[in-house]
């Protein structure tokens, strides 16, 4: 699983939504992910699929819409996730802008 999941974040589109949705620390639609990110609907849910095949991400659906969450199993197995993301949100200006993008959203 671990060199599944190094291979996951190695992508920086997945390592974008994997920060976004930690620093939400609430589950996000695609829609969500979507807007936050500026990318095409059918490129946020295959990377989320990928995420949530890795099993970084965990699902559920609610009326119409799939919302997908950190899998609090992985991260408690690989203790470098959280702080690894956290990390990245401090210094990928991507991440950085992603946030601001989804506070916008949000307002």
């Amino acid at each position: 699983m671990i060199l599944n999941i190094l291979k996951c974040i190695s992508d920086i589109t997945r390592l974008r939504i994997l920060s976004l949705i930690f620093y939400k620390d609430a589950p996000m639609c695609v829609g969500d992910v979507e807007e936050s990110l500026g990318l095409s609907q059918p490129s946020v849910s295959r990377h989320l699929q990928r995420l949530q095949r890795d099993e970084l991400l965990t699902s559920f659906r609610k009326t119409q819409f799939t919302y997908y969450e950190l899998n609090q199993a992985a991260f408690d197995q690989y203790k470098f996730l959280a702080p690894m993301l956290e990390l990245n949100i401090k210094e990928l200006p991507e991440c950085m802008k992603d946030i601001r993008r989804m506070k916008n959203i949000k307002s």
